[in-house]
């Protein structure tokens, strides 16, 4: 790769000389690269040095991770998607309520919860009667959850008849699950396959009426599959057994000692693949140990009434719930100790009712649930014991527990179709849209929803000008209860506080997303998603600071006679996603895709109605002008950098460079992407190709200024913005060190405001000019331009 820099007058392209890819670009040519998907951004300065390059933190796109790092305007501070630690959520107990659905015999009630890998977990509910079941499985703690189906002949179904009443962990891709009906099955690929089983029961000539329980070691490395095993097995005859396996479930055979007459109800284990202890509790109120993966097992504790759990902390603290009390171990199962959990509490007295079902521990702290919403928690092995104040929970069964694999939830599922669950933490880490400022190398989040996709909660995808408006997605709940869903939605940040933007299916879990901004935020443009096509819109902002959306159709074309959800509809009259605004918030540009009304390139001015096809297959602009005279973009594969003019139309952007006679700093490299150009429109950015490597590059239309012949020219050549103003009018000059002189004049020739610059960004305040009609002039060299600004209060 040759090094062959120009001279420091001449316009060149300037490219890295390691590999990275850019976002975005400033008036002084500083350029935001990144090395790869989620990677941190960083600050290149090629006009200092080719490799002056700074990190700045932040993360790239990648793996569900959304967002674009882009300049505001006077380069003081970066806009993108960042990893934070401290993201306020929820703590304590509340409740998702599913709804019923609307063929259900029966109330459904929660029968079991079970984390299968690290953030699956399935939850089953059943009728009375056992005659529909329903699965919801979640991969966030519960923050969101959605139906699974069964697979049968082939085909899912939402509902089979069946109780589900165990179910356990296998690998961290898979588990099974167990119950009434002679019912067993396994759940894999997330979720998404859950087909019945019928296990290999070695010397078995029965026929089994229940599967009560099921349980696996899991080995270190969760990734592989288990080797033992244990199945609890009721005939139909009335006949209990415990079978075991040591080959990962491909046979069981029969264990010794346990009861017939009752069924274990429940496994646990202590110890890993190597030295496993196994532990049982039965419907005649025993507690079994096995030393030998389940082969033998001995009797250590019996008493009256029947054990529904087990569950050990560790290899000391172990918890077995009956009927009608709590009984504890800290010594590894050797002793068991009664406690009668809030005996001291009327309403709770054991004699009066109480059934405990399921227990749970949290490092040293051990909670335990029951009939009619009971829920203690002890902090000393059951000596004392504290009421949990769950919300909605009185007169609904809490039936079955589990601890989340982050630890940082309780799950508890219920009767009446729900599940309650307590978390822990007031803060969790995560990603979400923030600003750095570069003067002190801070990054600071916007507000945060709360809702979660994995670990993501927002993007930012752009800023407006004047730093006030960022632009991105932000996740939102849709409906209530356990059916909510979460969707990502269009969303602003104004002065650090989020807006959600408003969507044309408020109902729709489908997807929204804004793009880009006007300088002042007032006009923002993305697209939302209906079937799949994103169909491009824009957001205008209201005297309230709300925004209203507005679909981008086909001339004519009312939005009420468009039936979003249908091909034909969208490809006959959508416009293709919208990704560039005009600083002045007039032209919007997108992108022409085969599924829309525009298959190629598109501009469009929201005030005149205009449309510009600018011809480009399937292409996408980036960045317009206020004129909408000028875009730049890539076209439909990623694989051309293009600039459109109104005069010239449409040029790949390493011709346009040829014409200008631009130099490369690689002489190998080809710009295929272009993805933004600089306020002032001197500066274009975006990634290329030397060899196999990719490669940013900063593309300098303009070179340094000598102060003479056509940079003067150009100098006066200013962009303009916004216009109508009613504050803070933007001058983006193209070239630094060279005296400018703007002044605003009234219709009568007097000078209102005078500035004398020689910076590419400047403003000019004009909160205390009277509105109306002005002109401004920029003069350089005694050569003058004129331009028509609107002042609005």
């Amino acid at each position: 790769m040759g090094l062959s820099l120009a001279s420091p007058v001449t316009a060149q392209v300037y490219v890295t000389e390691g590999q990275f890819f850019s976002t975005g670009v400033n008036n002084d040519g500083e350029v935001l690269i990144m090395e790869n998907q989620c990677s941190p951004y960083n600050i290149w300065k090629p006009k200092n040095d080719i490799n002056d390059i700074t990190e700045i933190g932040g993360v790239s796109a990648g793996n569900g991770i959304g967002g674009e790092a882009k300049w505001t305007e006077d380069g003081k501070f970066v806009t993108g998607t960042t990893p934070w630690d401290n993201i306020v959520i929820q703590k304590g107990w509340n409740c998702s309520a599913f709804e019923e659905p609307a063929d259900a015999p029966q109330p459904h009630h929660v029968s079991n919860v079970f984390f299968i890998a690290n953030s699956l977990l399935v939850t089953t509910a059943s009728t009375a009667d056992g005659s529909d079941m329903r699965i919801r499985w979640t991969m966030n703690n519960g923050d969101r959850w959605r139906a699974g189906n069964i697979i049968v002949s082939g085909l899912p179904v939402e509902s089979v008849e069946g109780v589900m009443l165990d179910g356990c962990r296998f690998t961290s891709l898979i588990g099974y699950m167990c119950g009434r009906n002679a019912s067993m099955y396994y759940i894999g690929s997330n979720g998404n396959d859950i087909h019945a089983i019928t296990p290999v029961l070695n010397g078995f000539d029965g026929e089994v009426d229940t599967y009560w329980a099921v349980d696996f070691v899991v080995t270190s490395n969760t990734y592989d599959p288990a080797k033992y095993g244990l199945l609890s097995v009721e005939a139909k005859d009335g006949e209990c057994s415990v079978w075991y396996t040591a080959d990962g479930g491909d046979t069981y055979s029969k264990a010794d000692g346990t009861y017939a007459d009752a069924a274990a109800t429940d496994f646990c284990y202590t110890g890993t693949e190597a030295d496993a202890v196994m532990w049982l509790v039965n419907s005649k109120g025993a507690i079994q140990k096995s030393v030998d993966f389940g082969v033998t097992w001995t009797t250590v504790c019996e008493i009256e009434g029947s054990f529904n759990r087990i569950h050990f902390s560790g290899s000391d603290n172990g918890v077995a719930v009956a009927d009608d009390a709590v009984y504890v171990t800290t010594d590894g199962g050797e002793t068991w100790t009664r406690c009668e959990v809030g005996s001291d509490d009327v309403e709770l007295n054991p004699l009066a009712g109480t059934v405990w079902n399921d227990a749970c521990w949290r490092e040293n702290t051990l909670y335990v649930f029951g009939t009619n919403g009971m829920a203690y928690s002890s902090q000393n092995y059951g000596k004392e014991w504290k009421k949990e104040n769950i919300d909605d929970a009185e007169g609904h069964d809490l039936n079955r527990a589990t601890l989340s694999a982050d630890g940082k939830y309780i799950l508890v599922g219920a009767n009446d179709f729900r599940v309650f669950r307590l978390g822990f933490e007031d803060s969790r880490f995560g990603y979400v849209a923030g600003k750095y400022e570069v003067e002190t190398d801070t990054w600071t989040p916007m507000e945060c929803s709360g809702v979660f996709s994995q670990d993501v909660n927002s993007c930012s995808y752009n800023v407006s000008g004047d730093g006030h408006v960022l632009v991105g997605n932000s996740y939102q709940m849709i409906g209530e209860g356990g059916d909510a869903q979460s969707r990502a939605q269009a969303a602003a940040w104004v002065d650090g506080s989020l807006v959600t933007l408003p969507v044309l299916d408020e109902e729709s879990n489908r997807a929204t997303q804004s793009y880009a901004t006007s300088y002042d935020g007032s006009v923002i443009a993305g697209w939302n998603d209906f079937v799949g096509p994103w169909n491009g819109c824009y957001w205008t902002r209201n005297d309230d600071g709300s925004y209203t959306q507005h679909m981008l159709l086909k001339a004519g074309v009312d939005v009420k006679d468009v039936d979003f959800y249908n091909f034909d509809d969208t490809k006959r009259y959508c416009f293709g996603p919208a990704h560039a605004v005009s600083p002045d918030g007039k032209w919007i540009g997108g992108a022409g895709t085969s599924l829309n009304y525009t298959l190629n390139a598109w501009l469009y001015n929201i005030e005149t109605g205009e449309f510009k096809d600018l011809g480009i297959d399937g292409g996408t602009v980036v960045r317009v002008n206020n004129e909408g005279t000028m875009a730049v973009g890539y076209g439909a594969t990623g694989l051309s950098a293009f600039i459109w003019t109104e005069k010239d139309g449409y040029k790949d952007l390493n011709d346009y460079a040829a014409e200008l006679g631009l130099d490369y700093t690689n002489s190998e490299f080809s710009m295929i992407s272009c993805v933004d150009a600089s306020p002032n429109w001197r500066y274009l950015c975006g990634w290329g190709m030397a060899g196999m490597g990719k490669y940013a590059y900063m593309m300098d239309t303009k070179g340094e200024s000598t102060g003479i012949g056509q940079e003067i020219i150009e100098q006066c050549k200013a962009e303009i913005y916004p216009n109508p103003v009613s504050d803070i009018l933007y001058v983006a000059l193209p070239y630094e060190g060279l005296k400018t002189t703007v002044t605003l004049f009234d219709l009568q020739g007097r000078a209102v405001k005078t500035l004398k610059t020689e910076n590419t960004t400047n403003e000019i305040d004009v909160t205390d000019v009277r509105p109306g009609m002005y002109i401004l002039d920029v003069e350089a060299k005694g050569l003058h331009k004129g331009f028509k600004v609107m002042v609005k209060h």
